[in-house]
């Protein structure tokens, strides 16, 4: 489910009243056992809580990696999971700010770092530009009119950190390709979970990660209207 109208999400509300309610501009989202807050909901997809597609990674006690975080509802899902720490990256600065907003109104929900910044098989500058990307996650550069983030690779952002078992959740709008066919062995190993949602078919990301020793599970797919293939991905690491 894609809200995008106000009127659509009060549509949804009233079918969905057992889970979700909203007062004063405030959206709330009943949601294992807590109660987790959002403003500036119009881009959220909710079917990320009605239909648990999420909850299919083990995230409990674990540091979750969330790239393509959006307005923080993933974070936010995990930590009431039972996730210890979320790490989220976002590139457009507007769902950046949102996450920021959400992430301070569940206070019983801490402990979610956040990133503004693009994954890439390179490091450098990339220029968003903000004005043509779309509130859903996709992203366009432009030199001319974009401004200027931090690119990075996954194993130089994962160097800051020291861990082993991390849980990897993908929603980036097509970087995924980039970001995990480049990746180095020893950094995907890092991974015992790793959740994508593919944009384009997934069988260069499946075989990739299989000669990995990795399980892949398709979770669902489907053609879109331009003819891409479409769906979700769990990728699960097996014991040495």
């Amino acid at each position: 489910i894609e809200i995008k109208s106000k009127i659509q999400l009060s549509f949804i509300l009233k079918k969905m009243e057992n889970m979700f309610s909203i007062e004063n501009n405030l959206l709330t989202i009943k949601f294992n056992s807590k109660l987790l807050k959002f403003t500036n909901y119009e881009s959220m997809e909710l079917d990320i809580f009605s239909q648990k597609l999420y909850s299919n990674l083990s995230v409990k006690n674990k540091t979750v990696i969330d790239v393509g975080g959006g307005i923080g509802d993933s974070a936010l899902l995990y930590r009431a999971l039972g996730a210890k720490k979320v790490i989220m990256i976002e590139p457009q600065l507007v769902n950046f700010e949102s996450a920021k907003q959400n992430i301070k109104l569940n206070k019983e929900l801490q402990n979610i770092e956040i990133h503004n910044l693009v994954l890439s098989s390179t490091i450098g500058i990339y220029m968003i530009d903000h004005k043509q990307s779309g509130s859903l996650g996709e992203i366009k550069e432009s030199k001319e009119n974009g401004t200027p983030i931090p690119k990075i690779t996954i194993d130089k952002f994962l160097s800051n950190y020291h861990e082993q078992n991390f849980v990897l959740k993908m929603d980036c709008e097509s970087c995924e390709y980039d970001v995990l066919l480049s990746i180095p062995e020893d950094t995907l190993r890092k991974f015992e979970y790793i959740f994508i949602e593919f944009h384009n078919g997934c069988l260069n990301i499946s075989q990739r990660l299989e000669k990995s020793g990795f399980k892949i599970k398709i979770l669902n797919s489907k053609l879109t209207p331009n003819k891409r293939c479409r769906g979700h991905l769990l990728a699960t690491r097996n014991k040495l």
